[in-house]
């Protein structure tokens, strides 16, 4: 299970799939896949005699997904202490702002350039690292609201192999990090709350 949910962020097919992470506001698809693959969980427990190998599949990619709603999302800046119930129950896991409707600025993110150690450039690729610290960079009135949303990443793509690129019209979040180049197109940052380290998470102080 743990390996499965580990190698969501390296399959081809879903560690730039915007759904599988919740990203770039896919809030909608990331419910469907929750649920697809919850069901598919459940109906390989019941039947007797079953091969769990797909159940164990579909659990890690399933958790991976689960995790990365609260740590993409906004659900903990909105001030949200405990899980949020509709996940993996309803298609409907919330209101989310609306796609022409800003949700980040540029405030409260400080730019951070550093030079990188030998292994830093072999991991990243990248010198020097370039990254930043954010803190309230959500728009208050997106959090206020309840209203969900999540960060974009450089290079997704949907459901349909089709490019989901960050809005240039309107100030939406980026997922943020030293990887993230979508991190430098207002609204800049991220609002990631994957890691401990500035270098990928610009909200790492909520870890």
């Amino acid at each position: 299970v743990m390996t499965e949910n580990a190698l969501v962020d390296f399959d081809s097919k879903t560690k730039k799939l915007s759904a599988a992470h919740f990203d770039s506001e896919a809030f909608i698809n990331g419910s469907r896949r929750i649920l697809r693959l919850r069901q598919i969980v459940v109906n390989d427990t019941r039947t007797t005699g079953k091969d769990l190998t797909d159940a164990r599949q579909s659990l890690g990619r399933l958790l991976h997904t689960l995790q990365d709603f609260y740590s993409h999302s906004n659900w903990i800046e909105m001030g949200k202490t405990n899980i949020n119930t509709l996940i993996g129950n309803n298609e409907n896991i919330g209101s989310v702002a609306g796609p022409n409707q800003a949700t980040c600025s540029n405030n409260g993110c400080t730019r951070i350039e550093k030079q990188c150690s030998l292994w830093q450039l072999i991991t990243f690729r990248k010198c020097p690292l370039i990254y930043y610290d954010c803190q309230n960079n959500i728009l208050s009135q997106i959090n206020n609201q309840q209203l969900l949303t999540s960060g974009y990443l450089f290079n997704q793509f949907n459901e349909n192999n089709e490019p989901v690129n960050k809005p240039t019209n309107v100030e939406k979040c980026s997922h943020g990090g030293v990887m993230d180049d979508s991190a430098h197109v207002p609204a800049i940052g991220g609002i990631n709350k994957d890691s401990n380290t500035l270098i990928l998470s610009p909200h790492s102080n909520l870890q």
